[in-house]
């Protein structure tokens, strides 16, 4: 078949060896030896140089793998996804995630997981730093924010929109803002490093080098010093929806909005296990039913 044969070519390509690319996929060298030079009569032209003592890419034989890898790739997707489609997915998954976005964002949504996936475990690496996906060991990464140039598969799964919010007994002892402008004069819980908010009307944007008592670098941290009345904050609205609906917070100046934030799980290919697939599509579904 041409599969086998493209398959075999790739996998010499790769290591440059036919006593490698056998070891790497089980499949003897005299057999690769032949698919390849059954491919090659079929194309009519010569992929490899073969020497005693290395092999090389033709011009051709550079073209052919560049344009056939991403191809075996979705192919070898295609065959795993109806493979598994009809099996239970089960085993370890091991995930990173900044602590916010485990408290705030997935934690509400693994019992639901749970129900639909029993023989999924999740071992959780809770932590703010960066990690590498392959020397760590992990299945998936979630991170918040844009994200800088990475050889990894990013998939962005919802955009947090936020608001300013600030708890009734706060507003009755100092006032509730009328306009974007009268921020500065009050107690603003800053979660980011410069202390500036900026928020956007529509076209319009305005920064704001706000003022306060409290400084961190946590969402759960300053959620609880606004429900507590210590400030203002700027929330995704997901997060202080649940507080709104019980009254205690209140959304002020609607009409402005902080600036969105993506949130991306990162892996390293796109070829998944079942058990890492069905995570990432019930995540989508579930934090991507609304950009709030």
């Amino acid at each position: 078949m041409l599969f086998d044969e493209m398959s075999a070519f790739v996998a010499v390509a790769r290591q440059r060896s036919f006593a490698l690319a056998a070891k790497t996929s089980g499949i003897p060298k005299s057999t690769l030896s032949r698919k390849i030079s059954q491919l090659e009569q079929k194309l009519g032209l010569r992929l490899l140089n073969r020497t005693t003592r290395k092999i090389e890419l033709t011009e051709a034989g550079e073209r052919y793998l560049e344009r056939v890898s991403p191809l075996l790739e979705e192919a070898k997707l295609i065959q795993r996804e109806l493979t598994e489609i009809q099996a239970q997915p089960r085993g370890r998954l091991n995930i990173s995630i900044a602590p916010d976005t485990a408290n705030l964002l997935i934690a509400p949504l693994l019992a639901e997981f749970y129900r639909h996936y029993p023989h999924i475990q999740i071992e959780f690496d809770v932590t703010p730093r960066r990690v590498d996906l392959i020397s760590e060991h992990m299945d998936l990464v979630i991170r918040l924010g844009e994200l800088s140039d990475s050889h990894f598969i990013a998939r962005r799964l919802t955009v947090l929109e936020q608001g300013l919010y600030a708890a009734p007994d706060y507003l009755r002892r100092q006032g509730s803002p009328t306009r974007i402008e009268t921020l500065v004069q009050h107690q603003c819980l800053s979660t980011v490093k410069n202390n500036r908010w900026v928020l956007h009307k529509g076209k319009e944007s305005c920064q704001l080098e706000i003022q306060g008592n409290y400084k961190m670098n946590n969402w759960g941290l300053a959620l609880n010093l606004a429900l507590n009345g210590l400030g203002i904050g700027l929330f995704p609205h997901r997060l202080a929806a649940p507080f709104v609906a019980q009254g205690r917070l209140l959304h002020l100046l609607p009409q402005w909005q902080g600036s969105a934030i993506p949130v991306y799980a990162l892996t390293e290919t796109r070829l998944l296990p079942a058990k890492v697939q069905y995570f990432l599509d019930f995540l989508k579904q579930q934090i991507g039913k609304d950009s709030g």
